[in-house]
């Protein structure tokens, strides 16, 4: 134990110069100092980039002590205290603005500055303190406070911090912005029942009576955002990640899935950290290991050092999991534990760069998890995992670049979204290739060596990527980082005598109706100007490598085009048979609009592997979407048809779990009520035909569920009410209890007697042993009853703050109120959910509003839903910028199915 002190002190000394050190490196702090000297900083709500920037030349050797006093009962106020020490030089001897953002029970009963009681001075979510009370060099202000709760994440049984992007400031009074690394020394008072764990390892733990108190060791140097811990009722799991003990809390309780789930959370672990450990040169860079699943969580997962949280539905599966699922969870262990480098050892200077530890996170992921096999089966992969997600964004007029503008961190939270997570990393895969492997591994090895522990922002690494490689890597940045949508391309045949004389390709921006101007500009990217970026609206390309198949009836050609300009001519093709169709991006390796013809979706058969199967049905589904029907012969139900086919001949599991999401998709949202009604009893055969013709019984489950999605005969309600009823799958597939539960709740929509509906879900919520997802049921259950009345209360409930604390279950039950056999009833919800935006925006956690908007529109194609939705944003467009972005990305169905429902496209020819 004395050991263990003693190097803690060493540890907390080491751990606060080195803060002071790396705080400034990276970030271009000193970047127009003289006017920031000269500038007086404003005072705004929130962190603006502009005091962001102040207080990173002022403040450094930053640490923290805090001390939580933590009832069991959450009716019991938290009561704390804490200290913050650091350096503060400032010439011109301005006020400090401290952050703490006093909302609900939040606030400072007491603050003492070096040695002096003072009377705290609260403006505009800051503490104010007056440059005469502090000292050049050393200094210490301590607090008595009660914080706020809502990043608290508080609930009977267990608690979790969640301060990503600016949310440590409702918890603690702090400097909270990502540049100003500190090191945290945390104590909790807790209940004797409860576990804990934090960024620090425990080094010691009292008891009194029923309480307890724990000390924990001195964190690593840390933004505010990764300062963290979890208390509660958990079971307790240990092993060994890359030779570091490491323990997991979990609150799972069935023992199927702890059997067939643990041994694999903790090996998938170490597979993850001894790939990035040998891939960066870099031992994981801290000294604690630990993580949780928590029910219920808002995101899959959250990258705290040595507490990484984990969304529990995703670790713990079932004994028999689909591919997806198992291919989730290694992505998800593998996405969090990569953030230890990219993230938390080198943290973006600002959050104008989130992006940067999300792309890393993710493509590291999927080279960490890469499948054994070929580069194919590689790329089928990271296909079907990236590029349906990415062009749902950046195929919408609220598309933005990869590289966005932030000008307060309370906005921070709307530059979360498929375009960093999905296009990111497509656009790394790019970036990699273009410089080529062994330069980019070098670029990023550096990267991570220079400024280990400190700041650096995307300028620093595609700098250092940028000399590894002669390639002008600063102008495929100017398009693929800066630069929101996507290229659409074209192409143009000549044949004579049955052969190819001529193949043109061509690319362009894709023109999309209502879309915002298309680049991002700032004050860091000079080599922009105003005429460089009207002319990138129209005249830019995406320099990318891909390949394009001729196929013959008989036969396949696969050409590889290296395409770098806005027109070329494919030398190879020419001489070749004249093909039935042309595949574009058949390796999976492009990104944009490619063309896919009428022709294809009736010959779907004749492509041979899953990978190009798969870059056709998202070739298909992306010009259907996109409405040209007299150019390619894409309707949506001729296309629905087509899908439909496949289905009877699609033998891998990702492809057909893509084919079913198309399909739903189409079915749902793109067919008027009456065609829908009319070809359910052929889908209905057609899913449950494919079901029992499988011979996979993961492929058996998709096409279940997709079936148990989609159904509307009496006779598939009696069919599934029978298998509900009695808890007997049909042959060859494994149901467990949420697959019961889920399965209900399909019913419930069906089923509009009152009472019978209502017994239904009594009996599915009795069913439910977990006690958690019993509380979330409980939720989702309003927003699947018959009666309207329920639904109101379901509504009106989440209206307030309070009511959206779960916010998955809510999200779940939204969609659940405007299911389209809710329709067109449940209309009236869309006004005053529009309404609600700005207050979601500021109340939830950064990935709530967007996950709000899809939920409350997704389903709908009418012209009425499409005119409220039209009426708030002009209304609203011009006052909430990024959060009109995010309504155009959540509404783009809405306004693409509509075009096609209620307009001449959506006739057959």
């Amino acid at each position: 134990m004395k050991i263990r002190l003693a190097f803690s002190g060493y540890y907390w000394m080491l751990g606060i110069l080195l803060t002071g050190f790396c705080v400034i490196s990276g970030c271009n702090n000193g970047k127009g100092k003289k006017t920031e000297e000269t500038k007086r900083v404003k005072l705004v709500s929130g962190v603006s980039a502009q005091l962001a920037r102040h207080r990173a030349h002022v403040i450094s050797q930053l640490s923290y002590t805090v001390d939580y006093d933590i009832a069991a009962d959450p009716a019991k106020a938290i009561q704390a205290h804490s200290s913050m020490h650091f350096n503060f030089q400032d010439s011109l001897a301005r006020p400090l603005q401290i952050d703490f953002k006093q909302t609900g029970v939040a606030s400072v009963k007491k603050m003492v500055i070096n040695g002096t009681q003072v009377v705290p001075n609260y403006q505009k979510e800051h503490i104010i303190v007056d440059a005469s009370q502090l000292q050049k060099g050393p200094n210490q202000i301590d607090f008595e406070f009660q914080p706020g709760e809502d990043a608290l994440n508080r609930t009977a049984d267990y608690m979790y911090t969640l301060f990503v992007p600016d949310r440590a400031r409702t918890a603690l009074p702090c400097f909270d912005q990502p540049d100003l690394k500190a090191i945290f020394k945390l104590t909790l008072h807790i209940d004797t029942s409860w576990q804990a764990i934090a960024n620090g390892a425990l080094l010691d733990s009292t008891v009194d009576g029923s309480r307890k108190t724990l000390h924990f060791a001195p964190s690593d140097s840390l933004s505010t955002y990764l300062f963290a811990f979890v208390a509660g009722r958990f079971k307790v799991a240990t092993g060994r990640i890359a030779g570091h003990e490491a323990k997991l809390l979990y609150r799972e309780n069935d023992p199927a899935k702890i059997k067939a789930s643990l041994q694999q959370i903790f090996a998938l672990s170490d597979k993850a950290v001894r790939f990035y450990e040998k891939w960066t040169g870099i031992a994981y860079p801290f000294h604690n290991m630990g993580m949780a699943a928590i029910p219920n969580f808002q995101f899959g997962g959250m990258e705290h050092p040595g507490n990484i949280l984990y969304q529990s539905s995703t670790l713990f599966l079932d004994p028999v999991a689909t591919a997806s699922q198992l291919n989730n969870r290694s992505n998800l262990l593998a996405h969090e534990l990569a953030h230890m480098w990219f993230g938390d050892l080198v943290t973006m200077c600002w959050f104008n760069d989130v992006w940067m530890k999300e792309v890393f996170a993710n493509f590291m992921a999927d080279k960490c998890m890469r499948p054994a096999g070929s580069d194919a089966s590689f790329n089928h992969k990271f296909l079907i995992d990236h590029y349906p997600q990415a062009y749902d964004e950046d195929r919408t007029a609220g598309a933005t670049p990869i590289r966005g503008e932030l000008d307060n961190l309370q906005n921070a939270g709307l530059l979360y979204g498929n375009i960093i997570y999905h296009k990111a990393p497509i656009m790394m895969r790019q970036l990699e290739q273009v410089a080529g492997a062994a330069a980019f591994q070098r670029g990023v090895k550096n990267y991570l060596k220079d400024f280990q522990f400190g700041n650096a922002g995307w300028p620093q690494l595609i700098e250092l990527i940028d000399r590894e490689t002669p390639e002008d890597l600063l102008k495929w940045n100017r398009v693929w980082v800066k630069r929101a949508g996507r290229p659409e391309f074209d192409y143009h045949l000549e044949t004579k005598n049955g052969s190819i004389s001529k193949l043109l390709i061509s690319q362009h921006p894709e023109v999309v109706p209502g879309k915002r101007p298309a680049v991002a500009t700032g004050t860091e990217d000079q080599e922009d100007t105003a005429t460089d970026n009207q002319k990138a609206d129209t005249s830019a390309v995406w320099p990318q490598v891909f390949d394009i198949t001729l196929f013959y009836p008989n036969g396949i050609k696969v050409i590889g085009v290296k395409n770098g300009s806005a027109s070329m001519e494919v030398k190879a093709a020419e001489g070749q048979r004249a093909p039935l169709f042309i595949l574009f991006n058949s390796n999976g390796m492009g990104y944009g609009r490619f063309p896919a013809s009428g022709i294809m979706a009736t010959h779907l058969n004749l492509i041979g592997t899953p990978l190009p199967r798969a870059s056709a049905y998202i070739n298909l589904y992306e010009q259907m979407l996109a409405g040209k029907k007299s150019a390619h012969g894409l309707t949506p139900q001729r296309l629905l048809k087509a899908f439909m086919e496949a289905t009877k001949t699609e033998k891998d599991e990702l492809n057909t779990k893509l084919l079913l999401n198309y399909i739903k998709t189409i079915y749902w949202d793109f067919l008027p009520a009456g065609t829908r009604d009319s070809l359910a009893p052929v889908l209905e055969t057609v899913l449950w035909s494919a079901m029992t013709g499988s011979r996979t019984a993961n492929i058996k489950k998709l096409y279940f569920e997709g079936f148990s999605d989609i159904f509307l005969s009496k006779e598939a309600l009696a069919r599934l009410q029978s298998i509900w009823q009695l808890k007997k799958a049909p042959t060859g597939i494994s149901l467990y209890e949420e697959d019961y539960t889920q399965l209900a709740v399909q019913l419930a929509l069906r089923i509009q007697d009152h009472k019978a509906n209502r017994a239904l879900l009594d009996t599915a919520l009795a069913r439910i042993t977990n006690p958690d997802k019993k509380a979330s049921f409980k939720i989702v259950m309003q927003a699947a009853s018959c009666d309207p009345d329920q639904r109101d209360q379901f509504f009106k409930a989440i209206s307030d703050p309070d009511g959206r604390k779960n916010e998955r279950a809510v999200l779940s039950g939204l969609y659940l109120l405007n299911h389209p056999l809710r329709q067109p009833e449940s209309e009236k919800y869309i006004k005053p959910g529009l309404k609600m935006l700005e207050d979601i925006q500021a109340t939830g956690t950064i990935f709530f509003p967007k996950g709000f908007m899809s939920a409350l529109l997704y389903y709908y194609n009418s012209t009425s839903a499409r005119s409220v939705l039209n009426e708030y944003l002009d209304e609203h467009a011009a006052d909430q910028p990024k959060l009109t972005e995010k309504l155009l990305q959540a509404s783009d169905l809405l306004r693409r199915s509509n075009d096609w429902v209620y307009s001449k496209q959506s006739e057959e020819n």
